[in-house]
């Protein structure tokens, strides 16, 4: 059936459809309905395109406006990586080729902590891309309800999550690097360029030595430009970072997942950057 054809069909219908119910409805037209732009053949083609798109969309029987209502969201997107929402109880990440231990890091602390963290329902790796599809943790992020939360429940909360960095902090390690002891890929401790700092690896590293070797290596390979004074002077404050503690790596208020009604924790969220790093 040629485009032309099928365009005057629906048409009509919709011709019909108006001396039905004496009205017009405008259909919203979303950036990925992009299949009516590679139909350009002849003057009809606009002319039908045109009428297709200021009318809505009907059943098999010509009767009723079909109506989609999307599930799934955007929801977090940065550089060349994205959270997406799917439906009410599942998030999917795409991390793209940035290394990540949430999925090893949940399993472990899921085995030897009571820490609330979210389970993991499916993961894997196609052209190096990484991606993790994890059960929603209920609640909200911390930040969108911290301002309006009463003292008592601020406090409450402040001591629950103590609480939980107090088993992080149990575990401990003989060198710096992930839970299983991968090098790991942090831009917090050592400073890059955009997103580059989260790209390179670092470690399993031992001593302070070691440490400070590979904070230098990151300042001058990103270029930037640390007086030598402030170098010696932060080396000189520079504690001994052993023993390797275990840590979530990005612990904000937003990754603290809270009931908005009872204000309890519900909740740690995206352990993608945790592992053993210095006691300070």
């Amino acid at each position: 059936m040629s485009f032309a054809f099928y365009g005057h069909t629906l048409l009509s219908r919709f011709h019909r459809q108006e001396e039905r119910q004496k009205e017009t409805t405008e259909l919203e037209v979303e950036s990925d309905s992009h299949e009516v732009h590679e139909v350009h053949d002849d003057a009809n083609s606009g002319f039908l395109i045109t009428c297709l798109l200021r009318r809505p969309q009907l059943d098999l029987q010509g009767t009723k406006p079909l109506h989609y209502t999307r599930n799934v969201h955007l929801f977090n997107g940065a550089g060349n990586r994205d959270h997406r929402a799917l439906g009410t109880k599942y998030n999917l990440k795409d991390r793209g080729p940035d290394p990540n231990y949430e999925v090893i890091s949940t399993h472990f602390l899921q085995a030897n902590t009571t820490i609330p963290v979210p389970t993991v329902a499916q993961e894997g790796t196609e052209k190096s891309r990484h991606f993790t599809m994890v059960e929603r943790v209920p609640g909200v992020p911390l930040e969108k309800i911290w301002s309006s939360m009463p003292q008592s429940a601020r406090e409450e909360l402040a001591r629950c999550t103590a609480e939980y960095l107090g088993q992080l902090r149990s575990f401990q390690s003989e060198t710096m690097g992930s839970v299983d002891g991968s090098p790991l890929y942090c831009g917090f401790l050592f400073p890059g360029k955009g997103s580059e700092g989260c790209q390179v690896p670092h470690g399993p590293l031992k001593t302070a030595e070691e440490l400070w070797r590979e904070l230098e290596k990151s300042l001058d390979m990103n270029s930037l430009d640390v007086p030598l004074a402030v170098r010696v002077r932060l080396r000189d404050c520079m504690s001994d970072p052993a023993p390797w503690t275990f840590i979530h790596g990005d612990l904000t208020s937003c990754n603290i997942m809270v009931d908005p009604t009872a204000y309890e924790l519900t909740g740690i969220i995206d352990w993608e950057r945790s592992g053993y790093f210095p006691v300070w």
